[in-house]
């Protein structure tokens, strides 16, 4: 009970017909992304909004879940993402269209005997935005812990 579409570029979409009738049937839908949004603080972890990639794969209407997750909160968590080169660009298609920034679509972050910049050493990193000074900087970024050798590496987020 799904309406498939299949876009000019060949990607397809699916809707789930229910949650159509519901959009169709509401009285003022206003501009989605304009939600309440939802400040979070340190111990905000443990209830992080939660997916996992063979239901963002599978399940359209979980899709719509994250996105909303997404825009009140600015973070989720999407569990059980394959060790692949494209794991995550499969995941990122489900979620609207992908643009490549100055380096591609993804790059690799790791320890590099001499590095160019920061993002390559074992140094811990201070808070900070990656990308603030392109034309279109990313509007949602995506980090895919692939492997972990070295100690520390954990991320730290801040809203």
């Amino acid at each position: 009970t799904f309406l498939e579409v299949i876009w000019c570029e060949g990607k397809q979409s699916r809707y789930a017909l229910a949650w159509l009738k519901r959009w169709h049937q509401g009285e003022n839908h206003g501009d989605l992304a304009v939600r309440t949004r939802q400040p979070w603080y340190a111990d905000h972890y443990a209830n992080m909004a939660r997916f996992s990639y063979d239901e963002m794969m599978d399940a359209p209407n979980r899709v719509a879940d994250w996105a909303e997750a997404m825009l009140d909160e600015g973070i989720a968590l999407i569990q059980g993402m394959p060790n692949s080169e494209t794991a995550l660009q499969s995941l990122c298609e489900q979620f609207g269209v992908v643009r490549p920034s100055f380096s591609g679509y993804a790059f690799d972050v790791f320890s590099k005997a001499q590095p160019e910049n920061l993002a390559y050493t074992s140094k811990a990193l201070e808070l900070h935005t990656d990308l603030p000074a392109e034309e279109l900087a990313p509007g949602i970024q995506f980090l895919h812990c692939r492997t972990n050798d070295a100690e520390g590496g954990q991320s730290l987020f801040v809203d």
